[in-house]
């Protein structure tokens, strides 16, 4: 009998609960508990499995994570009997903000399932909310108590130690892996796999004036050795693998105190428990060495979770730093913890330097389960596939900005923008092809695009597509910016494009701003004709007070001028309002 942790994630949230669960459930002796994602999962293996706790966070407007969206189709299959999961002891962790609207709606509808095909609640669901006082621990904590007590009544389980058992705290730290050394051996790089290739980088050219604050690029990347594994539709996206930024590699490598002989010492990565899985092998060779897991696997740029200083507290032999990583996990410490990484922005090398000493005694193992992996990035495909033959190109704003206090000197630099901002021609970069979330209509069908600043990325794509399709096509592109001659993306080429009607709002043009809101209620009329023609309606870009406030227009137009009260419902339950965003 083994416990299975399945997590949902974008951000790396859900994971890192997961882990943290994962750990403890091991130290209280359950035997080789489990961790997957979604995606590494089919429904036919989870009927299978026993007892299994789903963590799965609420993205953009009440949705499933990306990863977990293919699972949850077969999950809504009709045809399933109602005693499909009647074999299985379940509990959901749902982790969302109840600022938004539709606050953790896929937890919701994930417990609800479950129980129709019959499976068990092993107790009840812990709903989090970043809102909360205490953060996600205001409703993790006390369901992690009910959960372990429930699991002793499981067959198979009755012997694992409650949390207050003494024993618990004398067990040693146990890592995840071990490190083989094979000193004479090859690096091997990996060239790529069915899942993952490497692509040539043909261009790197920035799309904003020099004077403007933003740095956009569009990024070309040559897909010719590779035309069927990267084969797209209009909206797909593609997703990048990318590399730590050498600022953060050296700061890293200076508190780890690692010499140049023990970066480069060639090594096999091998897991501690046929249970726990090797990262892919794309990512990382059979023999490999720590100069290159800083590199291109561990992610030393990303902010650091709870996981990350619980584990640090346990290993460090320093009485003061361990006292204070310590209080970074204790959930009346929340403000302290935010304050120190979410609000400076600080990055797992920099948390590395803080706290040196602690950092300096880390065994080369433990690198791997203080650091997660590098996740791939996606990018909504700004090419056509018809229109841009054998390349795939990104339209991709750097993100780089001074730190929020004073006293950091160094620039928070996003991991993934930065990388591609950096590549040069010829550079290779691991790519895959993912689906989008927008389904388009046939060319004859009018469809209505609503996408500021880089969100215009895949109407791109679409538009290019539907005019060679049929160049009748009726197409509207309602695009924002600060300023025509600052961030006007593809201006050229929508003026060379003679079907598409482009709908420009300049943001900073004038003394009154003016969104693309302002522009949907100044074509109300044409967007209502639109919409009785069967019009499909898409917005991308930013999530927060764009897609709300373009929501909100929308419900007007429907009133005002077409006496409908609940026009934006209508649509999205007719899948003709779809949304694509991001934090």
């Amino acid at each position: 009998m083994s416990l299975l942790i399945c997590y949902a994630t974008e951000t790396g949230n859900a994971e890192d609960v997961g882990e943290m669960l994962w750990r403890e459930a091991r130290r209280r002796g359950c035997k080789s508990p489990r961790m997957a994602s979604f995606e590494q999962l089919s429904l036919e293996s989870l009927a299978s499995e026993r007892t299994v706790v789903f963590l799965i966070a609420t993205s953009g407007q009440g949705e499933f994570p990306t990863s977990a969206r293919s699972l949850w189709t077969c999950f809504r299959q009709k045809i399933l009997p109602n005693d499909y999961m009647d074999k299985m002891h379940f509990s959901v962790v749902a982790l969302g903000d109840s600022s938004y609207q539709k606050y953790n709606r896929a937890g919701r509808l994930l417990r609800a399932r479950l129980v129709q095909l019959g499976a068990h609640q092993l107790c009840p669901p812990a709903y989090c909310d970043d809102q909360h006082e205490i953060g996600i621990d205001g409703a993790f904590q006390p369901w992690k108590h009910v959960f372990f007590e429930a699991l002793k009544g499981v067959e198979g389980f009755e012997r694992i130690l409650d949390s207050k058992d003494p024993e618990l705290s004398e067990r040693p730290f146990v890592s995840k892996f071990r490190l083989r050394f094979c000193d004479g051996e090859h690096i091997d790089e990996p060239s790529g796999s069915a899942e993952y290739v490497r692509v040539e980088t043909i261009s790197n050219e920035r799309q904003t004036s020099i004077d403007h604050f933003q740095d956009t690029r569009l990024i070309t990347f040559n897909i010719g050795n590779h035309e069927e594994a990267l084969r797209y539709r209009s909206g797909d996206v593609l997703m990048i693998q990318p590399e730590n930024l050498d600022e953060s590699i050296k700061i890293a490598v200076e508190a780890l105190k690692l010499s140049d002989e023990t970066l480069d010492r060639p090594f096999k990565l091998e897991p501690t428990d046929s249970n726990i899985r090797l990262p892919p092998g794309w990512l990382i060779g059979t023999t490999t060495s720590l100069r290159y897991c800083l590199k291109r696997v561990l992610d030393l740029q990303h902010i650091p979770k709870k996981s990350f200083f619980e584990i640090l507290s346990r290993i460090s032999k320093d009485e003061d730093e361990a006292e204070r990583l310590a209080e970074f996990c204790q959930p009346e410490n929340l403000d302290l913890f935010l304050d120190y990484t979410l609000k400076t922005r600080r990055t797992a090398a920099e948390a590395f330097r803080d706290f040196y000493r602690t950092a300096s005694q880390l065994s080369h193992e433990q690198l791997f389960d203080v650091l997660p992996l590098i996740r791939p990035r996606a990018f909504s495909i700004a090419s056509s596939p018809m229109a841009h033959p054998g390349v795939i190109q990104l339209l991709v704003a750097k993100v780089e900005y001074k730190p929020p206090i004073a006293k950091m000197a160094d620039l928070r630099r996003g991991l993934c923008s930065c990388h591609l901002t950096r590549l040069r021609h010829g550079d290779m970069v691991f790519v895959r092809i993912r689906d989008g979330t927008f389904h388009f209509p046939s060319p004859e069908t009018p469809i209505i695009c609503i996408g500021p600043g880089t969100g215009v990325a895949p109407f791109r794509s679409v538009i290019n597509d539907r005019l060679r399709i049929h160049p009748d096509s009726e197409s509207l592109l309602f695009f924002g910016c600060r300023g025509r001659f600052s961030d006007y993306y593809f201006e050229i080429e929508w003026t060379h494009l003679e079907k598409p009607r482009i709908f420009v709002a300049f943001s900073r043009d004038q003394e009154h701003k003016i969104y693309v809101q302002h522009l949907l209620k100044k074509e109300a009329a044409l967007i209502w004709r639109l919409l009785q023609q069967g019009a499909y309606i898409f917005v991308a870009g930013s999530a927060g007070e764009m897609p709300n406030g373009v929501c909100e227009m929308l419900g007007e137009i429907g009133k005002e001028i077409g006496g409908e009260e609940n026009l934006v419902k209508t649509l999205e339950t007719q899948g003709r309002l779809q949304f694509e965003t991001w934090s």
